[in-house]
């Protein structure tokens, strides 16, 4: 049959136009299509393509095969190593404050599918981060995708304070997720349970006023939703890549397991109840498993071997059985991170985040705590709260964790041996300093422990053999705090790195409380962010016979003051030798009315530090028979400062300087030796003095500057440094003074 030209085309362009219109519509439920988060899909679904790590889980697992224990990163580059490499672009209503990153560092989620070996990441909350967007990585392929964009903030809540938030009827909301996400094996979706809504994007006076009609009252509260992974398929009656709200239960810090006869357990940090997803999306609440006190944050994990439900919190362990009765509870002298998986053989295997790894045997006859210690071995740097979902048992002994943003998926190997790594101590060491008689001495019993101390009665300690490998309270390894008595600490050992204080300002020991008195004997304390610091209430430090050294070494911010002695009375160092502030700080900062240096050896050697001497408030300086030595990497020209700090920061303000040094040697090695030092040797100076001359003495001893000779023809005010100097020359070489001509040695 013959079709005239003319209604070939009709018929053609109408064909035409219907295959093309369906793919629109399979685009757009499949969510490749525009933004749409008003029907439950979330904006740009499928948002970008995948990437991948350079290795896989196979290639990691035949890297460990050789080993008896040991770890295996999943690294896409050394730039970006995993899911930054997918974050949605910036946009400053739902960037707030940190952005993506609190997904993974702001008490975020994380569940697993063990079918597909994938987990999914969700988080943010608080004014950190705004975006509800859902994350992917495939173990198998090491491939990261985000599943989802995140949803446009253009609702609003709140009643005084009021910000932005997308539509909650029908997506979440960004939240603080703890243990919020789970993956429903029967349903093969996920289940969310939001904490309270991300309140960073908060509506700003100079913005438009917002349209009535986009304020939801409710629009904060916890909500309990179910997401479709799935970028082709329907699941649970749910189109791909798609969110439905099942549910409103007012479920703060929520906790949330699969069990395997596919009931789930849902509820809050108080209550736990048992649960039932129908095909239809409706939640179905059924009777409470188990109610208990506040353990605060922590995370529900199923014991396929002794079929129990264990609750990891902040200080312990707790396992219920399957009819929500609680039959065993585990104090633990670390902080647990909130991460708990099994191995083969049923220890409780936990990650700190970080370099440490600990097990416990539950079933042994006195269970007992034990610690692997992996140090750059393993992943050091990674962030040591709040795992949570993000630390799984994948098979045998095999684990899968995630910490920071910094890091790539880490693949680790549980040693099989028997009792591998240290065992902690069980004994209590807090409570024996708590109960000790007042001006009474203890000695602490050797071994390892899992926290750090505090000390507030007045007592002698004596710590030999005792190794702590935490701060206590985010300040010190050891806090001196209210003591009102005499404290002496002694035999005292702290290893920054090892102690997890070698960041902002954790001290190797820190001291606080009014007119303190404080000595410290025999101690050495090394790698911490600062040594010892104190605050500005009074009292007096007394520090003798110690090492101080390498302080800063991990630091990445701040000052690392080997000593940094706050508003106090009086500092007295003797004996000791405070070496390598590494990280600009000074070696040691003084704001006491009086400071003592005697025998002593202060030095620089090869670090980067600032000043030798900090006498920031000004005030008296006695420095006998000692030596002081700047770096040629310092990046201050003077050795000693007198009163530069602000007089607000100075209780008291600042007060006149009072100077003496004597049987000391004095050694600038900045501008010593290479070209182009030189310049930097010529202003080379001993003082910055910026309050008034109390007195000035430089007696029988000697200075090395490589700028020359005429280092003390200059003027304090009306004080003449050379009319000060008495029997000190100066030398223009350490050889001509005859020390150790090695620049940055010890003299």
């Amino acid at each position: 049959m013959f079709i005239p030209v003319s209604r070939f085309k009709i018929l053609f362009l109408i064909l035409l136009f219907t295959v093309f219109s369906f793919w629109i519509s399979v685009f757009a439920d499949y969510g490749l299509g525009e933004s749409r988060d008003s029907d439950g899909k979330s904006a740009g679904s499928a948002g970008v393509s995948g990437v991948k790590t350079s290795r896989n889980l196979r290639q990691c697992l035949d890297f460990l095969e050789r080993k008896q224990s040991g770890w295996c990163e999943l690294r896409v580059d050394a730039d970006k190593p995993g899911i930054e490499n997918v974050w949605p672009e910036k946009v400053s209503r739902i960037h707030q404050t940190v952005g993506p990153e609190s997904v993974i560092t702001a008490s975020g989620a994380a569940a697993y599918d063990p079918g597909r070996m994938v987990l999914y990441f969700m988080g943010g909350g608080g004014s950190d981060y705004g975006g509800n967007e859902v994350y992917s990585f495939s173990l198998q392929t090491g491939e990261w995708r985000r599943l989802t964009n995140p949803s446009s903030l253009d609702h609003f809540t709140g009643s005084g304070r009021q910000y932005w938030i997308p539509d909650t009827r029908k997506v979440p909301a960004s939240s603080h997720l703890y243990d919020g996400l789970l993956f429903n094996q029967t349903t093969q979706t996920l289940v969310l349970l939001t904490h309270v809504a991300s309140d960073g994007a908060r509506i700003r006076s100079d913005e438009k006023k917002p349209d009535p009609d986009m304020y939801l009252p409710d629009g904060s509260r916890p909500g309990q939703f179910e997401f479709n992974p799935s970028s082709t398929d329907v699941r649970n009656g749910l189109r791909p890549l798609t969110w439905r709200q099942i549910d409103q239960n007012p479920w703060l810090y929520p906790r949330t397991l699969w069990l395997p006869d596919g009931s789930l357990l849902l509820g809050s940090k108080k209550e736990i109840y048992r649960a039932k997803l129908e095909p239809t999306g409706k939640l179905s609440v059924g009777e409470l498993f188990t109610k208990h006190g506040d353990y605060g944050p922590g995370y529900l994990v199923y014991d396929h071997h002794r079929k129990l439900v264990w609750f990891v919190h902040r200080a312990g362990l707790v396992a219920f059985d399957l009819n929500g009765t609680r039959v065993r509870r585990y104090s633990a002298p670390i902080p647990t991170s909130q991460a708990l998986a099994f191995d083969s053989s049923g220890n409780a295997v936990i990650w700190d985040g970080a370099d440490r790894v600990y097990w416990l045997d539950p079933d042994s006859k006195s269970p007992q705590w034990h610690v692997i210690f992996w140090g750059e071995a393993g992943p050091s740097e990674g962030y040591r709260k709040g795992i949570y979902g993000r630390w799984i048992n994948i098979q045998d002994n095999i684990f899968a964790g995630i910490s920071s943003h910094r890091q790539g998926i880490w693949i680790y190997k549980h040693s099989s041996a028997s009792n591998p790594g240290r065992t902690i101590s069980p004994v209590n060491i807090q409570k024996l300093v708590d109960k000790a008689p007042d001006n009474s001495e203890i000695k602490l019993p050797p071994g390892l422990y899992g926290g750090g101390l505090r000390i507030s009665r007045p007592l002698t300690v004596d710590m030999a053999g005792v190794e702590l490998m935490e701060v206590y309270g985010g300040k010190g390894v050891v806090t001196i705090q209210n003591a009102k008595g005499h404290v002496t600490v002694k035999n005292l050992k702290v290893n920054g790195k090892f102690s997890n204080a070698g960041t902002g300002n954790l001290s190797g020991v820190r001291i606080s409380g009014k007119d303190f008195d404080v000595s410290l004997e025999n101690v050495d304390i090394r790698d911490t962010a600062i040594g010892v610091m104190t605050d500005n209430h009074g009292g007096s430090l007394a520090i003798a016979d110690s090492f101080i050294g390498d302080i800063g070494s991990v630091k990445r911010r701040g000052l690392s003051h080997i000593i940094y002695a706050g508003s106090i009375d009086s500092l007295a160092v003797s004996n000791t030798v405070l070496q390598r502030s590494m990280h600009l700080g000074h070696i040691l900062k003084s704001r006491a009315r009086k400071t003592r240096v005697i025998n002593s050896k202060l030095l620089g050697l090869d670090s980067r530090h600032s000043r030798v001497i900090d006498l920031s408030c000004g005030g008296s300086l006695q420095v006998l028979n000692s030596v002081l030595q700047s770096s040629s990497n310092t990046d201050n020209d003077d050795l000693i400062s007198v009163g530069v700090e602000r007089p607000q920061n100075c209780k008291g303000g600042l007060i006149a300087g009072d100077v003496e040094i004597s049987n000391s040697v004095i050694v600038f090695d900045r501008g010593a030796g290479g070209s182009g030092t030189e310049a930097k040797a010529r202003t080379n100076r001993l003082f910055t003095w910026r309050t008034g001359v109390d007195s000035l003495k430089l007696v029988d001893s000697k200075i090395v500057n490589p700028g020359g000779t005429d280092m003390l023809d200059h003027w304090i005010e009306r004080t003449y440094m050379a009319s000060a100097a008495k029997n000190t020359p100066v030398y223009q070489t350490r050889a001509e003074a005859n020390l150790s001509p090695i620049v940055n040695s010890e003299p």
